[in-house]
């Protein structure tokens, strides 16, 4: 029987509607086939399953967050500005109200995702939204004993809260999952350089390490990315554990945060990576 690929995406800041992974799953699906093909310089179609997840955590915040953008929004209406600002605020509502709109639906969706993450009550509920997916996709085909293989990709505020999941299954019961091999780490656009702070940068040291042994940390960032930041250099104990930080090219200043999911660079990297585990794992290649 042969042994399948794993792989739950966690997403970033924002909402997300179910599907929200659909063209980065597509992308992998068909490219994760194609590096098969060549590693076994074959154009037949390879029956090798990869199953892939996606998670959604953000609803978790949802209803808070959603009291927080009526307020903000409710405080610029009945704010009056005054003298100039009064008049010209009036004369160019066209332009000012949307500003305001898209300011209140920023800080009200996107900062204070990375606030109320950490709320006592959001944490443990996010947690558990990533063990149900887990639970979900468990094999029963599968020989008894013998954990199946799974990767994690993750975006943004995602990536964040993914190395919290895992921290806490480590930490907890000495192994990442009673079904499931934590193989290789995806970051996308990672912030975790900036939690630093959370804890100061001197004891910031405490990375996740990976149970498979061929397993690969690879951080991918745009350097055009504001939030997205290399891992390697923050100390011994990441360079040590993240295998790469792998520049790519998702876009400008302004949207290239957003793109890594649809980068083709980005497809591939990941897929070339679990293509090789999964002719390794089956015995196809040392």
């Amino acid at each position: 029987m042969r042994k399948k690929i794993n792989v739950i995406i966690v997403h970033g800041i924002g909402k997300p509607s179910p599907g929200y992974a659909q063209k980065l799953i597509k992308g992998l699906t068909e490219k994760f086939n194609l590096a098969l093909q060549e590693r076994l310089r074959t154009t037949e179609n390879q029956s090798y399953n990869i199953v892939i997840r996606e998670i959604i955590w953000d609803d978790v915040l949802a209803v808070n967050q959603d009291k927080l953008a009526a307020l903000l929004k409710k405080g610029f209406v009945e704010h009056r500005p005054k003298g100039f600002r009064a008049f010209a605020s009036k004369m160019f509502s066209f332009v000012t109200r949307p500003i305001f709109r898209l300011r209140t639906d920023f800080a009200a969706e996107s900062i204070s995702d990375i606030i109320g993450y950490k709320n006592s009550e959001a944490y443990p509920k996010i947690q558990e939204r990533i063990k149900k997916v887990l639970s979900s996709m468990e094999d029963s085909s599968a020989m008894p004993g013998e954990k199946q293989y799974m990767s994690i990709i993750a975006h943004s505020l995602g990536t964040v809260i993914a190395s919290d999941f895992v921290y806490d299954q480590l930490k907890a019961h000495h192994i990442f999952h009673k079904w499931f091999l934590f193989s290789n780490f995806f970051t996308l656009g990672s912030p975790m350089a900036l939690f630093a702070l959370q804890y100061g940068v001197e004891l910031f040291k405490s990375p996740v390490p990976l149970e498979y042994k061929h397993g690969q940390w690879i951080n991918i960032f745009d350097l055009d990315d504001p939030i997205a930041y290399p891992l390697k250099n923050l100390n011994e104990a990441y360079d040590a554990v993240v295998h790469v930080d792998q520049e790519v090219n998702t876009g400008g200043f302004g949207v290239s945060h957003t793109r890594y999911f649809d980068n083709q660079d980005v497809q591939n990297i990941i897929a070339q990576k679990l293509a090789l585990d999964c002719l390794r794992i089956n015995g196809r290649i040392e």
